[in-house]
């Protein structure tokens, strides 16, 4: 959902803000009034934020004094209930299988208080036997007399969370529901009985219970005549207190798609009386109707902390539970999942605040997430109370304050996800303490370190909140950043050095083996003769109905390493139905959500031999089919032998009567390249089987077993050209993906094996491309990801048989794809190698290479700039017959300084380009390559010194003396790393022998200059041509390059180019803001502005604007190239483009009546032109902005307009979003938008 952004507000224009008392969702709208007086704008703020408890609602310039917000604590307001986390969908499931003594410093990480995450509430899944998402929890009861509360995990868990912190809250709720249950009755007793089994088994007393399916009802199952409400007033409540169960109390609805629960409780006093709380999904915002009803409100399901991004995981779930009751008035938040120890390949994965999914070494990661959330668990407790005047929430963080009843003691938590840093002053009062406050401070560097205290002066004390940082103070003690009992292992490989296997023997009937994880079915140990098997127990007969948004596939269980390629897996196998199938599989790497038109029979994506019952076999590839036969003799009720062996591309089925093991028969040999590595599965139908003596071994002594895995976003690989960072999910590796249309782009890296693979993904959209091996000028292939259903973590090149050593491969869309696609888009997900060191690296990159010869004479070229005197120019000229960059200088009394910007580059940097000067005598160049205003090397060109370096000390040592109107090619090669470099004329080395350092100490080189000198005596005529500078590991990614061609005229920001099924295909990625739906921006067809298409954005309204946003992975150095062409139909309209982060707009651009055109304004609120603009036409701006320094220049139709210009805001550092915007009071007017372009050097 957009939401309403707010913008810096002008220093020659000042705004009063108005509240106007309607909401737009969850956001407050302001409306702008112009006013001519400073001192009215302040007087306005101060109104404002006085009459909401001192805070001020909208955000103020650097330079402003401290927002001053009073905190009455005798403003008292709901209870608080926790903070708290879900444990469901299977994953937990790992976490039992870990070392004794890493699970059990895992969980006091989650549950000791005042030590780590410090849980408050657990919320646990009743296990139905369903893929509610990651896995299935197994049911208590599969049938009416079955029963046994301990299968599954969760239950233990919980325990755990009592034996640590006994206060801990505790509820349960069902994802699926068992096939036996037909009515209230059967319900009643499957809910009755797991808290019987509860308490009995576990000690466990659970405070709440669900009253439904998990997000599975809607407003007409609540009515007075629905199955919901019937059951919950008639037979759940009622029973629960006659049965002894008379303290736990009843939440609804758990509902992710509104509050209709509340509507139906505020006019249904039988059904409010039954319960004692309401709760939503991910949503932070309640409605009058839930807050009449008097009942507790919570945020009953929301997002655990992303391990991808800082601040839109950790402080995101941070803004989620300040602002669920400074907005929802809700009092309870809980996470999900609670930890990630689940296998990486399921949905919903990368999310979390511990990660533990490899227990065969007991390695884990506790992520910053954790400490993030320990900011509000150990410093108040169940029971406290909000204080209302300090508990406010905006789009940049807020703050929420918490007071203990028993005590004046309380705890502030202060959030800022901004970036630019926010000043309170908070002043106490009603019997806060004002004693001494205890600071706690988490940034992405440094977790939970505390900070030096404060003595409040008269109740107040000033704070000042750095940017993308959480703090607590308080007045408590006893906090601390835990640590582990025994050591974390550092290692998570499987490397199967000796074979791995598992005779079900040691195990508990009834229990899952170790390292298994139910993707369907429900796989335990069960008896068979003097010894024990693992049978799969859900069949037809008692297969359970689905969760609503996930189809539980037929039965299968994953376990081992996502990184086994070469290997054998074989296990014994006996059908024990007459119906049905048995099946073991490999090289899983995928496990998809699927969805009810799917059906069930959707596997792991991996390789699997299935063996029906009457002989017939399949080898497949996820569903499609390798090979198939009838293996003759099968027969029911037998023990067989099932062998797979992947070594490289190629993949062997083997089967033998267990009886006669000599008796092999290899039922198939294929060469397939789908699935590169990945897990071991077992499974079968939905019917019985059992499995054996489960064998995992390395294919010989010498081959590798583990590939190295690489994300598309690792450093060492690099893109050139338009690699936009795709809107990725659990179905990709690391939830992110790249891709490009456009021909000629490159996707490059270096590796060391004998093996590498490119995993993509194939869609309806898929595109061509080229790849290039180790430097070939020829395509070793030519590869096609177009497929008409989706198809994810698909190896889309595959290349092996290389010696051993080092190698590169280079990725190039053709801008083509095949016949039945509708794009050409190459979609890149990781890389994998095997076969060495299976390591990959950075391979040379070239940050310029110019030439000068498609630039008009006359012109200076793009991305180059100079400054110069009076009678100095440089321009792009013909120079016998190639064009070349010519500097000329005529003034023997002035300079230039001709200026070439890159990207930061390090490492060994190679600069090489063409030199010619005419001038014979007086003349003094200098060739210089610098980090911003630093010279690390200086080359000078003079007639007194010839072709020299200079040293560090300023003096100068002769390379060579070069001929007047000579051509020479200049080679440096520079090393930052050892801060020494070479030179190279024609080919010939002229640096000494031993490396001279450089003239000054730099770290990286981030431009070239040439510089003319004003001691000149005779005129300057100097010639560049083939500039070029390469280094490894650069990048220059277009992450955004949108052309709107292809989608239907009128299409609206989050629309898709087209659909298929149920899927949308390339949503526009957009963030369209309006007053209503004619305040929009959308596709048009009739005003392409180039291609077929264009942006148009409409305003109708005087008072109010239309803004769109695009947003793109935040870039904290470097250098981000901004490019848009636009038109409107008027002009000084004072339509808006900002370059920002998050709301905080780091430079500004106004079509400004004042200016008379397009105009920057500058840090003081002056306007620079840019140049005039006319009505109906189209324009275009580039702005190469330099992050690091926080200037940029600026293009207007490929004329420099400004160079090394300085923010409008430079008190913060990083780029994460373009915006534009047209201003309130403006009414039928319109704004095209047209090749919107961001690239990230």
């Amino acid at each position: 959902m957009g939401c309403k952004r707010f913008v810096r507000m002008p220093c020659f224009l000042l705004f009063l803000y108005s509240i106007i008392t309607t909401s737009k969702g969850d956001e407050f709208m302001f409306k702008k009034q112009a006013v001519t007086r400073a001192s009215s704008a302040v007087l306005a703020a101060s109104l404002v934020a006085s009459s909401l408890g001192g805070a001020l609602l909208f955000p103020v310039s650097a330079a402003a004094a401290p927002t001053v917000v009073n905190i009455n604590g005798a403003d008292i307001g709901s209870t608080f209930e926790g903070v708290g986390a879900v444990f469901s969908n299977g994953m937990t499931k790992l976490l039992m299988d870990y070392p004794a003594n890493q699970r059990d410093d895992l969980m006091k990480f989650l549950f000791k208080p005042k030590f780590g995450a410090s849980l408050q509430h657990v919320k646990v899944e009743i296990g139905s036997d369903v893929n509610s998402s990651s896995g299935t929890e197994p049911s208590h009861m599969r049938s009416a007399t079955d029963f046994d509360i301990t299968r599954g995990t969760n239950l233990w868990a919980a325990q755990q969370s009592k034996a640590l912190n006994p206060l801990i809250e505790l509820e349960a709720l069902r994802w699926g529901t068992p096939s036996w249950i037909s009515n209230d009755s059967d319900l009643y007793t499957y809910y009755k009985k797991f808290l019987d089994g509860a308490k009995a088994t576990y000690g466990l007393d659970f405070n709440y219970l669900s009253a439904d399916k998990n997000e599975n009802t809607k407003a007409s199952d609540w009515s007075t005549t629905g199955a919901s409400r019937s059951f919950v007033v008639n037979t759940l409540r009622p029973n629960l207190t006659a049965d002894g169960y008379g303290s736990v109390g009843l939440v609804a609805a758990d509902s992710n798609v509104g509050w209709f629960i509340a509507d139906k409780a505020v006019a249904d006093s039988p059904l409010k009386n039954a319960l004692v709380a309401m709760n939503i999904h991910y949503n932070q915002t309640s409605t009058a109707n839930a807050q009449a009803t008097g009942l507790k409100l919570w945020d009953g399901e929301d997002l655990a902390p992303s391990r991808k991004d800082f601040v839109k995981g950790p402080l995101d779930m941070a803004n989620r539970i300040i602002r669920m009751y400074a907005v929802g008035k809700m009092t309870k938040y809980e996470m999900h999942p609670g930890i990630e120890s689940a296998y990486t390949n399921t949905p919903f994965t990368y999310k979390s605040m511990i990660v533990a999914n490899t227990p065969w070494t007991g390695h884990y990661e506790i992520t910053s997430g954790l400490w993030t959330a320990a900011h509000f668990t150990q410093f108040s407790e169940i029971g406290w109370k909000y204080i209302n005047s300090g508990n406010y929430s905006d789009d940049r963080g807020g703050y929420m304050m918490l007071k203990d009843p028993a005590s004046s003691n309380w705890s502030l938590i202060v959030l800022n996800t901004g970036a630019t840093p926010r000043e309170y002053t908070f002043n106490l009062s009603g019997g806060l303490s004002t004693g001494t406050i205890r600071p706690w401070k988490t940034t992405e560097s440094a977790q939970f370190i505390q900070q030096s205290s404060i003595t409040p002066s008269g109740g107040s004390f000033t704070v000042t909140i750095d940017p993308y940082s959480i703090y607590t103070f308080t007045t408590t003690t006893g906090q601390q950043k835990g640590t582990a009992s025994y050591t974390n292992p550092s290692s998570e490989a499987f490397p199967l050095t000796t074979d791995y296997t598992d005779n079900f023997d040691a195990y508990s009937v009834g229990k899952e083996p170790v390292y298994f994880s139910d993707q369907g079915g429900a796989f335990e140990v069960a008896t068979e003769g003097s010894g024990k098997v693992l049978e799969q127990k859900i069949t037809a007969a008692n297969k359970p109905l689905d969760w609503k948004y996930r189809s539980t596939p037929e039965p299968y269980s994953i376990m081992g390493s996502p990184e086994w390629r070469n290997y054998e897996v074989q296990s014994d196998v006996k059908l024990t139905s007459s119906t049905g199938y048995v099946m073991v599989g490999g090289r899983v790497n995928h496990n998809r959500k699927t969805i009810a038109d799917e059906g069930s029979d959707v596997p792991g994506d991996g390789y699997q031999i299935q063996m029906h019952e009457n002989g017939a076999w399949q080898l497949r590839a996820g569903t499609r089919v390798l090979a198939s036969g009838t293996y003759s003799g099968f027969a029911p009720n037998t023990w067989y032998t099932m062998k797979l062996r992947f070594n490289g591309t190629n993949v062997k089925a083997f089967i033998n009567p267990v009886s006669n093991p000599s008796s092999v028969t290899q039922l198939a040999s294929v060469t397939d390249t789908d699935f590169p590595s990945g897990q071991v599965q077992l499974g079968s139908g939905y019917n019985a089987a059992r499995f054996d003596n489960l064998v995992i071994r390395k294919i010989d002594s010498s081959t590798q077993v583990e590939v190295g895995r690489y994300d598309n976003e690792d450093p060492a690989i690099t893109y050139v050209g338009a690699w936009e960072y795709v809107a990725a999910d659990y179905e990709n590796y690391y939830r992110s993906q790249v891709g490009s249309r456009t021909a000629g782009d490159k996707m490059q890296f270096a590796f060391n094996g004998t093996t590498a693979i490119v995993l993509g993904t194939r869609d309806v959209d898929g595109g061509q491309a080229d790849v290039y091996l180790d430097g070939s000028t020829t395509p070793d292939a030519t590869i096609d990801t177009y497929a008409p259903q989706k198809e994810d973590r698909r190896a889309i090149y595959t290349v092996s048989g290389l010696s051993v050593g080092n190698h590169t491969i280079t990725i190039v869309p053709k801008g083509t794809h095949a016949t039945g696609s509708i794009d050409n888009f190459v979609r890149i997900d990781a890389v994998e190698v095997i076969g060495g060191a299976n390591t990959i690296g950075k391979m040379d990159y070239e940050y310029i290479h110019d030439t000068f010869g498609t630039v008009s004479p006359g012109q200076l070229p793009p991305n180059w700039a100079i400054a110069a005197d009076s009678g100095v120019t440089a321009t792009v000229e013909l120079d016998g017959t190639a064009q070349k960059l010519r500097l000329n200088d005529t003034v023997q009394a002035g300079k230039a300084t001709l200026e070439r910007k890159i990207a930061p580059a390090s490492g060994t940097v190679t600069w090489e380009f063409e030199y010619n000067r005419t001038t014979s005598v007086g003349s003094w160049n200098r060739f210089l390559l610098s980090n911003n205003g630093t010279n690390g090397i200086e080359l000078y060109d003079t007639d007194v010194f010839g072709f020299a370096y200079a040293k560090p000390d300023g003096s100068k040592v002769t390379l060579a003396t070069l001929v007047p109107g000579t051509n020479y090619d200049i080679k440096v090669v520079a090393n930052t790393a050892t801060q020494t470099f070479e030179v190279w004329i024609d080919g010939v080395k002229k640096s000494p022998a031993t490396p001279p350092t450089f003239t000054s100490a730099v770290p990286q080189f981030d431009r070239m200059r040439v510089m003319t000198a004003a001691s000149n005596t005779a005129t300057t005529t100097a010639y560049l041509d083939n500039v070029s500078i390469t280094a490894p590991g650069g990048t220059s990614q277009a992450v955004i390059k949108d052309t709107f061609d292809g989608y239907p005229n009128g299409a609206l920001a989050g629309d898709p180019l087209t659909t298929v099924g149920t899927r949308n295909i390339q949503v526009l990625d957009w963030t369209v803001t309006g007053a209503d739906s004619t305040q929009t921006c959308k596709i048009d067809t009739s005003t392409p502005g180039g291609g077929n298409s264009s942006f148009k954005c409409t305003d109708t309204l005087s008072t109010d604007h239309v803004e769109a946003t695009r947003d793109f992975d935040r870039k904290l150095d470097g250098t981000v190239t901004v490019e848009y062409k636009f038109k409107q139909d008027a002009v000084g309209k004072w339509t808006r483009f900002f370059v920002s982060n998050g709301l905080d707009s780091a430079i500004e651009i106004y079509d400004s009546s004042s200016a008379g055109g397009l105009a920057f304004k500058d840090s003081g609120g002056n306007e620079i032109l840019l140049g005039a603009i006319s009505a109906n036409t189209w324009y275009s701006v580039k702005l190469v902005i330099d992050v690091d320094a926080r200037t940029f220049d600026a293009f207007l139709d490929g004329v420099p307009k400004l160079m090394n210009q300085a923010f409008t805001n430079s008190s913060f550092t990083g780029l994460d979003r373009v915006l534009f915007k047209t201003a309130d009071s403006t009414t039928g007017f319109n704004l095209w938008l047209n090749d919107v372009k961001v690239t990230l050097q």
